[in-house]
C-alpha cells in the first residue's frame, strides 16, 4: 500500500475531477481461490473502488460473482457475475468507473465461484 499525497495542497486551485487523495491506495489480487472474502474495509474508513476484474480460468461448467456485502454480510451490490462453459477457455469481466463507488467501513467485498478465479479490485480507502 502507497501513501497518496500528490494532489494540490491549495484546496481553492481544484477545478473539475479531483486530482488525487490523501487515503492509502489498496490494489487487491487474488488467485485461484474459490468463495473468499477478498477485503473489507478498515472501520472509520470509506473504500474508493476505481475498478474491478473477476475471471474463470478452467475449462469447466463454472460460475463465479463478485459482491460487496454489509457489516452483517448481506450482499448489497452484485459487482459481477461471469459464466464459463467446457466449450471454452474461460470468460473474464471488468470494469472501471469515472467516478469511484463509495463503499462504507465494515463492508467486504466477497467471491463466490464454483471453480478456481481470477480476481482484482483497485482503489483507496481515505
Amino acid at each position: 500500500m502507497a501513501l497518496m499525497t500528490y494532489r494540490e495542497a491549495n484546496q481553492v486551485l481544484w477545478r473539475g475531477v479531483r486530482p488525487g487523495h490523501d487515503g492509502t491506495q489498496r490494489i487487491l489480487k487474488i488467485d485461484t481461490v474459490l468463495s473468499v472474502e477478498i477485503a473489507e474495509v478498515t472501520a472509520g474508513l470509506t473504500y474508493y473502488l476505481t475498478g474491478f476484474s473477476l475471471g474463470i480460468i478452467r475449462n469447466a461448467d463454472a460460475f463465479s460473482r463478485l459482491v460487496v456485502r454489509n457489516v452483517v454480510d448481506a450482499e448489497q451490490y452484485d459487482l459481477a457475475y461471469v459464466n464459463s462453459f467446457t466449450a471454452c477457455d474461460g470468460e473474464v469481466f471488468g470494469l472501471t468507473f469515472p467516478f469511484p463507488l463509495e463503499i462504507p467501513a465494515g463492508w467486504d467485498f466477497y467471491v463466490y465461484a464454483t471453480a478456481a478465479v481470477h480476481g482484482f479490485i483497485a482503489g483507496w480507502e481515505e
